[in-house]
């Protein structure tokens, strides 16, 4: 009975969104029953198996499914009346407006956990203490309910505001976009993919977890879901081929990870940036793809490396699929012309929810003539049940960013904050951007990377501006960071994952990821400078920053990892590291001088390797 509800209102809630990208109404009220949909889901799916074992458990989550449709269901009933007063709230607006944040913070608690619940707490008691603190520490004039309750339940401002609209029009449709990719049989397809392209080199199964890690986590939204869904077939085969339990945990992390900076769908992140930044999805896409590449290539290469100097082999050609085979997988025509759909009308300037409306239908109906990718009824069913689940762990916390946005709009705190920020850096942009790094990095621990990066941006953004930095630089700069918090330990929820599936410390799995990801961490602080890495300025100009920074990466990957042909000593490490390290930094003549020892010094490896070739002979 319960799951035949769930699917019933998850069925509902996915046709509402659906539908009103054709047939929209008042914003206010479209967003109060979205979020009441999401609410009344998670009552019945948070902490379900625990809830309805006992009497007392199912009576509470029937008062929790109750109080959240009188509370969001009064702004979607008396929406017309309520734009009519607004600012001057009445006592019903009053009582409905704290039921609604109390019911929200509830959920936040039962889906992330105390630290982000006690975060939205301090927004909220800042409103209304903070008239107790000296102005110039952040205090300001003071609040009352009545201006608090305007600005967050009853206008678009606070949780029905931005992050909420963003959610509604775009986030939730591109998670039900990778649930249709996957039941369409997508999944089977990019592992064969994978495997045949990358298996037979040697580190193939570590290779094989890079790319279907990068094709999977570009759409499905969360690093520790790509995890569970291509690291129950990585994981086991690399530790079969000599890879150390902590190594295949750490090379899938790295790899699901770096799938939220992937373009084309980049985890639905994204269109939160563009929606923040005022620009067409298009250019946050153009700008993510150097730095997506080169992450990726950190990964890879640290891969081979690691596996050279392990001694782990090649996987025989026979154990694998053939380019032929993979591309006959039943799911690769679904893959190739619902992904080719998406991405040509993006590129064409459609709107991103029209783009994934249509990529879903090519998908259904190029799936429908093959039994195998035929998606049913029941497939549908399962497809709405589970999109609406996997929604509910980043919607909710997104929902109560919007009551902190709000916290921070109402008392002019974000730019205070930032210019205190600036204070605290002396004015050196290098000490704020290690701070900034810093703070994103903690936000993410235990949070979803769109929410570490939609705080981040609130608290910090005006900050690293202030100094003359593009935009985009600024917004790359924190989401590049807010994706690196998933493998960064104390928390780093994607180690967690891998950890549990390799079956190994999660300390361990955890900083090997980092090392594989060091040029990661390094990449945002030169495109900051060097903003040809985010394809921003003349071709030639990008052309020259790509080919130096795809070397350097090489070169700083080589330091960290180890050997090739023998053992690298510390002196080399070092100097790899900063002969990569320059090679990303936008100094032409410097560059120039590193390319040429490069090329100096292959040349005489080379020909120290004939002559000793030669005397063995």
């Amino acid at each position: 009975m319960l799951n035949a509800v769930k699917i019933l209102l998850s069925t509902a809630l996915s046709v509402y969104v659906i539908s009103n990208i054709f047939y929209s109404t008042e914003p206010l009220r479209a967003r109060a029953l979205f979020i009441l949909l999401v609410l009344v889901l998670a009552a019945l799916t948070v902490d379900a198996e625990r809830l309805f074992k006992s009497v007392w458990g199912k009576l509470w989550a029937a008062l929790l499914v109750v109080a959240t449709v009188l509370a969001y269901g009064y702004v979607v009933v008396f929406n017309n009346e309520i734009l009519k007063r607004v600012g001057i709230p009445n006592d019903t607006d009053i009582f409905f407006g704290v039921v609604a944040i109390v019911i929200l913070m509830y959920f936040v608690q039962r889906s992330t956990g105390w630290a982000f619940t006690l975060i939205v707490g301090v927004a909220i008691a800042y409103v209304f203490l903070g008239k107790y603190i000296p102005i110039q520490y952040g205090g300001h004039g003071g609040y009352t309910l009545n201006r608090f309750m305007t600005m967050t339940y009853l206008s678009t401002n606070g949780i029905f505001g931005s992050v909420m609209y963003v959610m509604f029009q775009y986030v939730f449709l591109f998670v039900l976009f990778g649930k249709v990719l996957e039941y369409s049989g997508a999944l089977n397809f990019i592992m064969k993919f994978s495997q045949a392209v990358v298996g037979w080199m040697r580190g193939g199964p570590a290779l094989i977890a890079t790319v279907s890690s990068m094709l999977v986590g570009s759409v499905s939204g969360s690093a520790a879901a790509n995890v569970m869904i291509t690291g129950s077939v990585s994981i086991p085969m690399m530790k079969k081929m000599g890879f150390s339990p902590h190594a295949a945990g750490g090379v899938e992390a790295a790899a699901s990870t770096g799938g939220q900076i992937m373009p084309p769908v980049m985890g639905a992140v994204a269109f939160v940036m563009a929606q923040f930044l005022g620009v067409p999805y298009y250019d946050v896409v153009r700008a993510a793809l150097i730095p997506a590449v080169l992450y990726f290539l950190s990964v890879a290469v640290g891969v081979y490396i690691y596996a050279v100097r392990s001694g782990i082999p090649a996987m025989k050609r026979s154990e694998l699929p053939s380019l032929r085979d993979a591309l006959k997988e039943p799911g690769m025509l679904t893959f190739v012309l619902g992904l080719g759909t998406l991405v040509y009308l993006l590129v064409i300037r459609y709107s991103a929810p029209l783009s994934a409306i249509a990529a879903m239908v090519v998908m259904l109906v190029v799936g429908s003539f093959r039994k195998e990718t035929r998606i049913n009824v029941r497939k549908l069913l399962n497809i709405f049940k589970e999109t609406a689940e996997n929604f509910i762990g980043v919607g909710i916390p997104a929902f109560a960013v919007g009551i902190i946005v709000g916290a921070l709009l109402m008392t002019g705190l974000s730019i205070r904050f930032g210019q205190l920020v600036v204070d605290l850096a002396g004015g050196n942009l290098i000490l704020l951007l290690i701070m900034t790094a810093v703070m994103v990095i903690i936000l993410g621990m235990g949070l979803p990377t769109a929410i570490a990066y939609i705080l981040a941006v609130m608290v910090a953004a005006s900050a690293l501006t202030s100094f003359g930095l593009l935009d985009m630089q600024v917004h790359m700069f924190i989401l590049y960071l807010a994706c690196l918090s998933m493998i960064t330990p104390p928390v780093a929820m994607a180690a967690y994952a891998a950890s549990v599936l390799a079956q190994t410390s999660f300390w361990k799995t955890g900083f090997f990821a980092c090392l594989l990801c060091l040029p990661a961490f390094i990449i945002p602080f030169i495109f900051v400078f060097h903003e040809q890495l985010l394809m921003i300025g003349e071709t030639q100009e990008i052309l020259v920053a790509f080919v130096t920074a795809v070397i350097g990466v090489i070169l700083i990957a080589y330091s960290t990892i180890g050997r090739l042909a023998s053992k690298l000593s510390l002196v080399f490490r070092i100097a790899a590291l900063a002969m990569g390290i320059i090679l990303i930094t936008p100094n032409l003549t410097l560059n120039l001088i590193v390319l040429a020892i490069l090329a100096v010094s292959l040349g005489v490896y080379l020909i120290r390797r004939k002559m000793a070739k030669q005397q063995t002979a």
